[in-house]
């Protein structure tokens, strides 16, 4: 089987060295391409045809949404998972297509399963997020459950 490949949308060298880290810990995905802002992901979506788009929502440089939908659109088999500092556009972006959503400080086992059931078909959140919607105290030591 083909590796599952992603394209990675950051400016941010610290996300992209984290992400980069932990799909080179996988045995099935590469990181088969990389944009620094969301129009030039659509660019390179366009020329690669990626499995999965990891979407730095802080660094796309367009509306996350409008981004995410364009994906969605022209690539409607493409899974889009998000990464943010906060749950802000939690709501925009999955109305808008996206699969999945995850705070930066994922941990990299964690982003690695987020990823494995996102291209599964799975919607995946981060825990943090969900106590934080829920009103719960913050709960930093476990972002993911599966």
């Amino acid at each position: 089987m083909s590796p599952i490949r992603v394209l990675l949308v950051t400016a941010d060298s610290t996300i992209e060295h984290s992400v980069i880290t932990a799909v080179e810990q996988t045995s099935d995905m590469i990181i088969a391409a990389q944009a620094a802002t969301g129009p030039g992901a659509l660019q390179v979506c366009e020329a690669t045809h990626p499995d999965m788009v990891i979407l730095d929502a802080d660094q796309t440089g367009l509306k996350l949404a409008e981004i995410t939908r364009a994906i969605r659109q022209n690539h409607p088999q493409t899974k889009i998972l998000v990464c943010a500092h906060t749950p802000a556009q939690l709501d925009t972006v999955l109305k808008a297509g996206a699969h999945s959503y995850l705070l930066n400080n994922t941990l990299p086992e964690d982003l690695v399963a987020a990823l494995h059931s996102t291209h599964a078909g799975k919607t995946v959140i981060s825990l943090d997020i969900i106590h934080h919607l829920l009103g719960f105290p913050d709960n930093s030591s476990q972002n993911f459950h599966s």
